[in-house]
């Protein structure tokens, strides 16, 4: 009887676990953390990406450092590099923005054929991007950032980032166009013309995707009406017709045409696609969304275009030479040729005068002749009175050297006596 009672007792201990098992489930796996010791590399770098995302970026960015100087060959390096960079991006600020450019270049300096170049020229971009100011205020943030898109964009044209890098350089070069048309418009107002149609020639050479190229044209004709130049002016109202048909200045553009006896062009029938699908696509505020605009102070770029524009690049003013036969003083002399070249000459900053078209000319001398008229005439000789007076000069000074020597001579002797009586 006492054996079968403790087989029971046994039996009975080795049903327990599998009643567990059956009442509730099987003990789930729990994944072992690999060790320091076959790992140390991989847990330094989710370490710090870890502390990242929680938002203690000098603890994760300590970390990833510690990772980069510890084992500079490991296969992490490079995630390490681009995951300090974007600590400074995500932390914000002027002083992040600027470490994490920084850090971006660097990341595409060491490591340039890295997949994940391009992400980081892109966010490089951003840096900029993220702190421009309004068209009117300083633009060296979006001259900068213009610069990083054009490099992001011939450096890694097939990349996915590229779609979004161009458009971001249509709103970037939309603030730039909008300051240089601004500045154009004042010289307008101001009735200086030349340096209105100076300003506004430039903003629409250089930034061809502007959406403000029909008030450019427009005001670049009134500048040339004003200059007496119809002709240049109807070459502006026709860019109008023709390929912004949706304008507010469409009619006007037609009516100056009109007032000037030129002919007035058909309307490009792809140019009235783009158009409206351009209104179709653009997001127009309310007032609300205007006045709030007023108090921010990155630049409101909803009007940015989304597509290219339909008219052609502005071409660059050409520089034209002509000569001219200018006769030389007195009438008498040989004709002295010079070469005038007349260019736009455009002169860096913001200021009153600048980007003026300034005419250049380079005057040709001519050889020399032989005509005795055109030689200088010879020296007169001094007359006597004059030589007198030279003389007397001389005299005078010769006079108050020698007085100075004698004085000279006398501080001498006195000194030697002084020396002789007293011998230190």
């Amino acid at each position: 009887m006492k054996n079968r009672w403790l087989v029971g007792v046994t039996i009975a201990l080795m049903l327990v676990p599998l009643s567990g098992c059956l009442f509730f489930g099987h003990k789930k796996n729990v994944a072992v953390a690999p060790t320091t010791e076959t790992e140390p590399d991989k847990i330094l770098f989710e370490r710090g990406v870890a502390e990242i995302e929680k938002g203690h970026y000098d603890v994760g960015r300590l970390t990833l450092q510690t990772l980069i100087n510890t084992y500079p060959d490991s296969e992490y390096l490079a995630k390490a590099k681009l995951q300090i960079a974007d600590s400074f991006y995500k932390q914000g600020g002027t002083a992040g923005l600027v470490q994490a450019k920084a850090e971006y270049k660097d990341f595409i300096t060491f490591f340039p054929n890295d997949p994940d170049a391009a992400e980081a020229q892109m966010k490089a971009a951003m840096t900029h991007y993220k702190r421009m100011e309004k068209p009117d205020r300083d633009r060296t943030q979006a001259r900068d950032a213009e610069e990083e898109f054009k490099i992001m964009l011939a450096s890694y044209p097939k990349s996915p980032y590229a779609p979004e890098a161009q458009q971001k350089l249509r709103e970037v070069q939309e603030v730039l166009a909008e300051g240089n048309f601004e500045i154009g418009r004042q010289y307008f107002i101001r009735r200086s013309y030349v340096a209105a149609v100076s300003r506004l020639q430039e903003t629409l050479e250089k930034y061809p995707d502007y959406s403000g190229q029909d008030r450019a044209l427009y005001l670049l004709g009134q500048s040339y009406e004003r200059s007496n130049n119809d002709r240049a002016a109807g070459t502006d109202y026709a860019k109008i017709v023709q390929y912004f048909p949706t304008s507010e200045y469409f009619d006007k553009s037609k009516e100056r045409l009109s007032d000037l006896n030129l002919p007035i062009p058909a309307t490009d029938s792809k140019a009235l696609a783009i158009a409206q699908q351009e209104d179709a696509n653009r997001v127009h505020k309310g007032m609300m969304g205007r006045m709030w605009g007023m108090f921010k102070k990155s630049p409101d770029v909803t009007m940015a275009r989304t597509t290219p524009s339909p008219m052609p690049p502005a071409k660059p003013q050409t520089t034209t030479t002509a000569s001219r036969q200018t006769p030389s003083e007195g009438g008498g002399g040989p004709a002295v040729s010079a070469d005038i070249t007349v260019g736009t000459v455009h002169t860096s900053g913001s200021g009153s005068g600048g980007n003026t078209p300034v005419p250049s000319t380079t005057v040709t001398n001519p050889p020399p002749s032989n005509d005795s008229s055109s030689n200088p005439p010879a020296a007169a000789a001094p007359s006597s009175s004059e030589q007198s007076t030279v003389s007397s000069d001389t005299t005078t000074q010769d006079s108050s050297t020698s007085s100075k020597k004698s004085k000279q001579s006398t501080s001498k002797k006195k000194k030697g006596l002084l020396r002789k009586v007293i011998p230190f």
